[in-house]
């Protein structure tokens, strides 16, 4: 028999409390599809097939709506709102929420946020309209500020480093193109060699990224003048065994990717690429400390520096969505049992 008294027993209580916060799980009333975050990292937005919830970390709802088809949430990066792309009462477009909860605008069914957060960029799924939208956000306000004619036929959009062009995205032309928002023309054509999955610009630095399904990845950086003249460099290029199937920006020099659900992680000034294993979907923490990825019914935390293996959270279904919050201080995870797990950074 073992007696506990005293400190010890504060110390046993205070570690049980201390577990019980580390990990939270909110329970939903269907299978967990999509998770995405405020930028406040107080609220975050899940949905289910049916319900757009938006919860706080403690899993306390503020809000609900049935969405009858989603098929993309994008937070604003500097203030909280967030734009669900769906169908919502019989409307399909982007729905602009902000962090209370209030749908307080819509917008084209392809949208972007610049970097800033105070614009939209949008884009009609009416392949014959060669026109984007511009859309100012302030004071929990959208509002059209102009259209724009474009020269080139796209059919997605990526806004990144620099405000006064968009990259536009053509997989029937396995191009992306720089457009100028000032004038609706192409500057800058960055082709794949192969049948183009992913292009993305970086927010940290004039960087764009494009891969393809023979597993060609390539990064050029793109270069400004005075004159309006943009030049193409090339940065990096390299052939991998299998299709890109996902890029993501971390930093101004690593580029998150897989290759056939294999996770990497290129730090592009020293040319390395580090492998993390298998995973379908993935996410770093805003200072690229730790990686997770999810495969089947489990997540595994990484270190993005050493690689080494830190965590492995099961879940009780397979794991649709995950994401750290972007303050660093939560990992929400999106599963098929019905729930979403919130995991604490002393847990990581």
């Amino acid at each position: 028999m073992i007696y506990l008294i005293g400190n010890q027993i504060i110390l046993i209580l205070g570690a049980l409390i201390m577990s019980l916060r580390e990990t939270r799980k909110v329970n939903l009333y269907n299978e967990a599809l999509l998770i995405t975050w405020f930028q406040s990292s107080r609220i975050f937005a899940s949905w289910d097939g049916k319900l757009l919830q938006l919860w706080t970390p403690d899993g306390a709802e503020v809000a609900r709506y049935r969405f009858d088809k989603v098929y993309r949430i994008s937070r604003n990066p500097v203030r909280d709102a967030i734009v669900v792309g769906g169908t919502f009462l019989g409307k399909t477009g982007g729905h602009v929420i902000n962090s209370g909860g209030d749908i307080i605008g819509e917008i084209d069914p392809i949208f972007e946020w610049s970097i800033d957060g105070e614009k939209l960029i949008g884009l009609s799924f009416r392949k014959e309209k060669k026109i984007l939208s511009l859309w100012s956000y302030s004071d929990f306000k959208i509002a059209r500020q102009n259209t724009i004619k474009i020269n080139k036929q796209i059919e997605g959009i990526n806004w990144g480093f620099e405000a006064n062009y968009v990259l536009g995205i053509s997989r029937k032309d396995n191009k992306a193109y720089l457009i100028d928002l000032a004038t609706g023309k192409s500057k800058v054509d960055i082709k794949s060699k192969g049948e183009l999955t992913k292009a993305v610009w970086s927010p940290y630095a004039s960087l764009v990224a494009i891969g393809d399904k023979k597993g060609n990845l390539s990064i050029s950086r793109i270069a400004f003048s005075s004159g309006g003249k943009v030049r193409k460099e090339d940065l990096f290029k390299q052939r991998f065994e299998g299709a890109i199937n996902n890029l993501k920006w971390c930093s101004a020099n690593q580029l998150m990717f897989s290759v056939n659900n294999n996770v990497n992680l290129l730090n592009i000034d020293l040319g390395e690429v580090m492998k993390f294993g298998i995973g379908s979907i993935f996410d770093a923490t805003p200072d690229v400390n730790y990686v997770a990825i999810g495969h089947l019914n489990t997540v595994r935390i990484h270190g993005a520096i050493s690689g080494e293996q830190r965590k492995v959270i099961k879940m009780g279904g397979v794991v649709n969505d995950l994401g750290f919050s972007p303050d660093g201080s939560y990992l929400a995870i999106a599963s098929s049992d019905y729930t979403v797990k919130i995991i604490d950074e002393s847990n990581f």
